[in-house]
């Protein structure tokens, strides 16, 4: 929990300095809020129920809906563009393995509102800001929906069959892809263009280019071309936001038609099967939004982001735990050691015995937990005003006015908090 509390920390430190906010929606919603969403597939993945009333509900899946949801009830008024924050649980009804929970955790944001190519920029740029402040190595793969889309479109492969085949693109099955191509009325170039442009990888703004010289060579640049031109123009304010090293993969395609534009995903290497940590893009939703206003916005796959942490051999500062265990010599010394331990607690961690031991198992317990001092109180600290104080590292034991003990501690508990 210290492991994680320190990451949940870091990312909302991170999104309320770039100017979010946090929401709330509730764990269980309507479960048509979530077949609107993603399709009537998704019932079979989730915790799907009715309750006393007969009303059809549901665990929640993830949050981007429930916050489209909060837009389109209270916030439309609201000035844009809206940068909104989350951390929540979500659950989901498939086979639980390494990375991958029926209940699990995500962390994401949601940017209603503003120019697309900016709010692009920022959104991969703070999910790689976070990252980068967690220490973690991870690679990110930028792609432009648009781009096959448009090659798509122009060929008549709209609606529902378009959907259909981004879904597997992004499951990235090319025996399905070919078949289901196959059994549309598309020409052998626009197929073939398909799967040269979803194989088209690489570093930096150069597979842009390739890309744009692919769409030329069969003569579908002009229906592409935009989403290049808007996917180059995002790349150049992603740089401004300093280095950060990325991927241009057109074949990313998240799956789900409500994807318009620039979308991303974040891999952390050596996580085998559950490798994808983070993934987003800009979309739309006016059936939740009440609107036609574009989002753009990301999920991190929280569990994941803490088991990437511990596999790269992260130590994260965390914060201290127990500085000071107060120990009475006796029960006589009780009330005072109370009294020292209030004033502690005011300004660090601290403790008192609560079983009745001697001095002996006393030092023992505080060995045993960690902490780093024992303050030990019998008759000639009562009479003296003073504290005996033993650091549990060094072994050394002092006896010191109280005022300048809790001083001592404070000191050092400020030191391990910086």
């Amino acid at each position: 929990m210290d492991v994680r509390r320190n990451v949940e920390e870091a990312m909302r430190t991170h999104c309320e300095f770039w100017g979010f906010e946090e929401v709330e929606t509730p764990t269980f919603e309507h479960l048509e809020l979530f077949t609107l969403k993603s399709g009537e597939e998704i019932v079979d993945e989730i915790y799907a129920f009715k309750d006393k009333s007969e009303r059809e509900l549901a665990l929640r899946p993830e949050i981007t809906a429930s916050v489209m949801r909060f837009f389109g009830e209270e916030l439309r008024a609201r000035s844009k563009p809206l940068k909104l924050y989350y951390f929540s649980n979500c659950f989901r009804y498939e086979q639980p393995q390494k990375g991958r929970y029926r209940e699990f955790w995500q962390f994401g944001t949601e940017t209603i509102g503003g120019d697309s190519v900016k709010t692009s920029a920022e959104t991969i740029a703070l999910a790689c800001s976070i990252l980068s402040s967690l220490g973690l190595e991870f690679d990110v793969h930028i792609g432009h929906l648009g781009v096959v889309r448009g090659v798509l479109e122009s060929e008549g492969v709209v609606g529902g069959d378009q959907d259909r085949l981004m879904s597997l693109i992004d499951k990235g099955d090319v025996d399905e892809i070919s078949g289901f191509l196959d059994g549309l009325s598309v020409s052998s170039e626009c197929k073939e263009l398909v799967f040269e442009l979803i194989g088209l990888v690489g570093d930096g703004r150069e597979v842009v280019s390739q890309a744009s010289g692919v769409l030329e060579s069969y003569g579908f640049d002009e229906v592409g071309g935009a989403g290049l031109v808007e996917l180059e123009s995002t790349l150049g304010y992603l740089e401004s936001y300093g280095n950060f090293d990325y991927t241009v993969d057109l074949g990313i395609a998240r799956g789900l038609e409500y994807y318009t534009g620039t979308v991303f995903e974040i891999y952390i290497p050596g996580l085998g099967a559950q490798n994808q940590v983070c993934g987003g893009g800009e979309y739309s939703i006016p059936q939740l939004m009440g609107s036609d206003q574009f989002s753009t916005g990301f999920a991190f796959g929280f569990d994941r982001v803490v088991e990437a942490i511990e596999h790269q051999g992260i130590d994260l500062d965390l914060k201290p735990g127990l500085m000071a265990y107060v120990v009475p010599v006796s029960d006589e010394f009780r009330d005072e050691a109370v009294g020292v331990l209030g004033r502690m607690r005011d300004s660090f961690p601290a403790d008192i015995d609560m079983t009745g031991r001697g001095i002996g198992d006393q030092l023992s317990y505080v060995d045993s937990v960690g902490a780093r001092f024992a303050v030990i109180i019998g008759e000639r600290e009562v009479e003296n005003g003073t504290l005996s104080l033993k650091d549990m590292e060094s072994g050394e034991q002092v006896e010191l006015d109280v005022d300048e003990a809790i001083d001592k501690i404070r000191r050092e508990y400020e030191v391990l908090l910086n």
